[in-house]
């Protein structure tokens, strides 16, 4: 047994001396190499990339048109995709919500009437309603104290599929959360005097009456029964003015749910260690 230990460790110094040249000779190459590799990975990685941007653009724009037809059509679409190896995720924030802004864009520049453009959006939110419990049930989180959320739709809005997406990434991330998605201005004053929540999350559609929202913005924080409740704002107005919490005296915006869950997280966080004096009941906000 020595023996063979011995002889093992004499082949292996002599097998070292014989390939000790031809390794120098492949470190010599290996850069060359390994730029070449690398290199077409990242142009194979971008095409693939593309080639599933085009494809989910293409799912998009087959289920707005199915959304027109149906409920059927919608749900068939759908079910397709998921039978297919589609994560429900995927399928709601890059398939099914641009559906709907291509239902919007459609209505405004009247190819699609009023009554077609809400029959398309009913049936987007009816896949929202019926794949709920599934989406939900991918949670890995239990309802936490302390992150309650109120999620409203700007008033006057006529629909609000974003915020019930929204209202759905939140609940699965542990948060407990109320939403409304039309509401009036004493209805949504009476919930947050009455409740501690700890955000509240408005979706903003439209750029008529922001002088209101405002105000209303303003009376939220200062009636909420949470004086560290932080303001959120989003929705399709966000990517055409930026500064719309700045325009709002909200907190913050966040323009996607994975960007939502992060900011309200680390805002409602930092609120928690904050003193914050008690809202007063004569008009005077806190921000």
């Amino acid at each position: 047994m020595a023996c063979a230990w011995v002889g093992g460790a004499v082949l292996s110094r002599a097998w070292t001396k014989k390939v000790r040249p031809l390794k120098e000779q492949t470190l010599a190459i290996d850069p060359a190499i390994t730029d070449w590799v690398v290199g077409k990975l990242m142009r194979d990685h971008q095409d693939f990339v593309a080639q599933q941007a085009e494809a989910l653009r293409g799912h998009a724009l087959q289920l707005a048109l199915a959304c027109l037809q149906g409920r059927e059509p919608t749900r068939a679409c759908f079910q397709a995709w998921l039978a297919q190896g589609m994560a429900l995720d995927t399928l709601y924030l890059q398939v099914l919500a641009p559906a709907a802004g291509l239902v919007g864009q459609w209505w405004q520049s009247d190819q699609v009437d009023f009554a077609h453009g809400t029959m398309g959006y009913n049936h987007l939110q009816d896949l929202l309603i019926e794949f709920s419990p599934q989406f939900l049930a991918q949670s890995g989180h239990s309802v936490e104290p302390g992150r309650r959320a109120f999620m409203i739709g700007q008033p006057q809005a006529q629909h609000a599929l974003g915020l019930m997406m929204l209202a759905e990434f939140f609940r699965r991330d542990g948060w407990q959360v109320t939403s409304a998605s039309k509401i009036g201005r004493f209805e949504a004053l009476s919930t947050v005097a009455n409740e501690a929540f700890d955000l509240v999350a408005i979706s903003v559609s439209t750029s008529r009456d922001l002088g209101a929202l405002r105000k209303l913005i303003a009376q939220m924080r200062d009636k909420s029964l949470n004086p560290r409740v932080a303001i959120m704002v989003g929705g399709p107005l966000l990517a055409m003015q930026p500064d719309l919490a700045t325009q709002l005296g909200a907190d913050f915006s966040s323009g996607s749910a994975e960007q939502a869950l992060r900011d309200a997280d680390q805002q409602v966080r930092l609120r928690k260690n904050r003193h914050v004096p008690q809202p007063s009941r004569w008009g005077v906000t806190h921000g």
